[in-house]
């Protein structure tokens, strides 16, 4: 067994989930796909597909969820307790049903805002039961952090949905999940977006995320909001 200290990070998605192992100087080194419906296995099944999947002769010195789960909310950061953080998700998520998730909040102090999320229960059961403690993080969390504080509207592009932030002069005025089954639909939230916030033309600098294997995306979008910055990195 190795006992270098590298990092584990388990992405989860709406068809499955990635496994990515990064060494000591965050150098990715491996990862792959797997793909199975985690809403259809009980989490026995679930833990048995990471062990089947995981590298069993590394040691793991860290180990972080990445959950895309629809169910999350930035609330101020006033509002700490348990109780108040699952009111106001239910508020915001009339569909959520608290005894089948784990809620965790997270501080970030240049916003004056926890993030608050939920995990599926029986997903974190299952990964704890493998891997023992675990970090629980969000797609919307690493997101959050590459935003910056010039104005605009930023998008990460995922399978079938996508982040939305919109920055102005005063802060963040919006952030949002949609999903999408084409490129025109992500052209349509993006432009609904802008005409229901009335953004003028220097709030309409558009920064796309994880979008280099979709040229066609790319080109949809620069034809119709030109100012538009394509970063090549994953969130």
């Amino acid at each position: 067994m190795s006992y270098q200290p590298y990092y584990l990070s388990i992405r989860l998605q709406s068809d499955g989930f990635s496994l990515s192992i990064y060494n000591e100087t965050q150098t990715l080194i491996s990862t792959k796909q797997v793909r199975m419906d985690c809403n259809a296995l009980n989490e026995v099944e679930i833990a048995n597909q990471f062990k089947l999947h995981f590298e069993p002769e590394i040691f793991y010195s860290n180990v972080e969820l990445i959950t895309d789960s629809k169910y999350y909310t930035l609330i101020p950061e006033l509002f700490a307790d348990t109780q108040t953080c699952e009111a106001l998700l239910k508020f915001h998520h009339p569909d959520f049903e608290s005894n089948k998730y784990v809620i965790h909040s997270n501080g970030f102090p240049a916003l004056k805002a926890n993030l608050i999320i939920a995990c599926p229960l029986k997903i974190e059961n299952a990964i704890s039961s493998v891997f023992g403690k675990t970090n629980i993080s969000h797609n919307i969390i690493h997101f959050l952090n590459r935003i910056e504080t010039n104005q605009g509207i930023y998008m990460s592009v995922h399978s079938t949905n996508i982040d939305i932030a919109v920055v102005s002069e005063n802060g963040l005025l919006l952030l949002n999940t949609y999903s999408y089954s084409s490129n025109e639909d992500i052209l349509y939230h993006l432009l609904n977006i802008i005409y229901t916030l009335k953004l003028q033309a220097n709030m309409r600098q558009l920064i796309i995320f994880n979008q280099q294997q979709n040229p066609a995306l790319q080109s949809l979008l620069i034809k119709h909001i030109p100012n538009t910055t394509i970063i090549q990195s994953t969130i």
